[in-house]
């Protein structure tokens, strides 16, 4: 390994061992692998994440931040080898966190994104702090730049990063949702809980399938388990990005992966503001890419799609002011 980049490493494990754990270090491996699970607490929880610096990029060069939230009952790990975010960071030279929702156990792990889900929202769990935390001890240590944070969620990761992206939208750049729903509400009586509006815009890319059982592109119940949870549909996601960024009412439309994916896409009057839609033709409630495309048969549309550089090419183009 460069000795830079391993001095860099060992310096964030320690930088954030000692500013977010209470000085307690991590235990790290002697080699310093490009992935690094560290411990830090906000609030009574022990909270822990997971990191990958790409290798042999100059320690003078600042290198983009993308933090990606698993789901509901997943992990760190298991978005690291599902999504290719880390092998993406490689090629393109930026670093990648993976934050680690709150379980039992080590398992169950999921966030509080305001309406969803479970304990996490019961309990109150505070996970935007616990991002600040995340985000504030990575920028503490690395060279990051700081106008190219960005975030992307997958389901109740999803709804997490909508909640972050309208409280802390002038962290981000911009942000990616892949089967989140915006709100949701136990049953028909409880009123939506919806976000606050950010006084800031925000460029933002929604990725839906519409064979989603567990998170309807239409809202509603879910179809694939029992349960009064009722999501909002995609299309109140896209009415208040636009609102939020000023987009026009009439969107640009391009059927890009024939039988596979439609994109639609509204901007403000300078171009320069995004909200982007990707209806993803009979897919499902999973991340659309890594063993889930490539099991598909060849003659599928969506054979062998990736979504994470898929989506880098949506949040490169943006920076924060």
């Amino acid at each position: 390994m460069n000795v830079a980049r391993a001095a860099a490493v060992a310096g964030l494990l320690l930088a954030a061992a000692g500013c977010l754990s209470g000085g307690r270090p991590p235990t790290a491996a002697s080699s310093y692998e490009l992935s690094e699970t560290l411990d830090l607490r906000t609030g009574s929880y022990r909270r822990r994440f997971l990191l990958h610096v790409p290798p042999e990029v100059p320690t003078s060069r600042a290198l983009p931040l993308v933090v990606v939230l698993h789901g509901a009952f997943s992990t760190a790990r298991d978005m690291e080898a599902w999504t290719g975010w880390s092998a993406l960071a490689d090629r393109e030279g930026l670093v990648v966190l993976y934050p680690e929702g709150i379980g039992l156990l080590g398992y169950l792990q999921h966030w509080n994104a305001g309406h969803c889900c479970g304990r996490a929202v019961q309990k109150g769990w505070d996970d935007i702090a616990f991002l600040d935390a995340a985000i504030d001890g990575v920028c503490a240590s690395l060279n990051i730049d700081a106008s190219r944070i960005y975030m992307v969620g997958l389901s109740n990761g999803g709804m997490l990063t909508y909640r972050y992206a309208t409280e802390r939208t002038a962290r981000l750049a911009a942000c990616a949702v892949v089967c989140g729903a915006i709100g949701s509400r136990n049953d028909a009586d409880e009123p939506v809980w919806t976000l606050p509006v950010p006084s800031l815009p925000l460029p933002v890319l929604i990725l839906h399938g519409d064979a989603d059982l567990t998170v309807p592109y239409d809202g509603g119940v879910p179809i694939d388990r029992k349960s009064g949870r009722r999501y909002s549909p995609v299309s109140e996601a896209v009415a208040f990005w636009r609102a939020v960024n000023g987009c026009g009412p009439e969107p640009q439309r391009e059927d890009s992966i024939p039988g596979g994916m439609e994109e639609a896409w509204w901007t403000d009057p300078s171009g320069t503001r995004e909200v982007r839609l990707c209806r993803l033709r009979g897919w499902g409630h999973q991340w659309p890419g890594g063993s889930f495309t490539a099991a598909l048969s060849p003659e599928h549309p969506l054979h062998a799609f990736e979504a994470a550089p898929f989506i880098w090419e949506f949040l490169r183009r943006h920076r924060a002011d």
